[in-house]
């Protein structure tokens, strides 16, 4: 998989830059082009970052930055879960299952977390920690069967509703304010070419509604575990990376704006 590490790398992957100081959780993803695009850069290393076995879990914990957003904990067995809360309460919190992944073990390098061959030969899961969440790259050197991720998000139980606006989703609590959320995912293939991919959710209900969240009666999901699933374009060139992020409602940034290898 380094391999497609340095295939991306070479050709300059590009994301969006348009977008890097807005705070408008709506961003539309149809502004993800290369046209108004900086490099986006996938991470060799993630310097500040390490890791504590508790219990077959790693805990991330950071010497280098500034206080948490968001606490992150992510399995040492790939089909065990990868948690993610704000950092405010432990209830305003998601516990995240990757469907169809193998129990392979997690390998720790240069502060990046790895599940190689994680969906077959090929494939390699990689999470890039930070302060606000953990950005979840999967990487195929290989078109896979279907074109799509699935994730099964167990809710905390300050979560009171789930947001679905522009390509974010955005997990609420009862006086509708995002305290999670997951960034518009997107993708780079082997000629460097960004690409949409597109968030959906089955399993719960989600309000749609394109007003501001606050003042208005929040939508309930109707259950606790809901199926988010990430899908693109089954026609790009491969070897191909997709990221989506899961971070705090807090972090207004696109996945890897302005990132740079650290």
């Amino acid at each position: 998989m380094r391999n497609i590490y340095l295939v991306l790398g070479a050709v300059g992957t590009a994301l969006l830059s348009a977008n890097c100081g807005r705070t408008d959780s709506s961003i539309d993803q149809m502004e993800l082009t290369a046209a108004n695009a900086q490099r986006l850069v996938i991470p060799t290393s993630n310097a500040g970052v390490t890791f504590k076995n508790v219990q077959r879990t790693l805990v991330a914990a950071f010497t280098e930055r500034g206080a948490p957003l968001a606490n992150v904990s992510l399995p040492l067995e790939a089909r065990d879960r990868f948690i993610v809360r704000n950092v405010n309460s432990d209830r305003l919190g998601l516990s995240v299952e990757t469907v169809g992944i193998r129990n392979v073990t997690a390998q720790i390098e240069n502060g990046l977390v790895h599940y190689r061959d994680a969906f077959g030969e090929g494939t390699d899961v990689m999470h890039r920690v930070t302060t606000e969440g953990t950005e979840d790259y999967v990487s195929f050197a290989n078109a896979p069967a279907e074109a799509k991720l699935s994730y099964k998000v167990s809710l905390g139980k300050e979560i009171a509703g789930l947001r679905l606006i522009s390509n974010t989703l955005e997990f609420v609590d009862a006086n509708g304010a995002p305290r999670l959320r997951v960034n518009p995912p997107a993708g780079v293939d082997a000629h460097g070419n960004t690409f949409a991919a597109h968030l959906a959710v089955n399993d719960c209900a989600v309000d749609s509604d394109p007003r501001a969240p606050w003042g208005r009666p929040v939508t309930r999901p109707g259950g606790s575990i809901c199926t988010v699933s990430v899908t693109w374009d089954s026609s790009i060139a491969y070897p191909a990376t997709i990221d989506p992020a899961w971070v705090t409602g807090a972090s207004m940034a696109q996945n890897n704006i302005s990132h740079e290898m650290a």
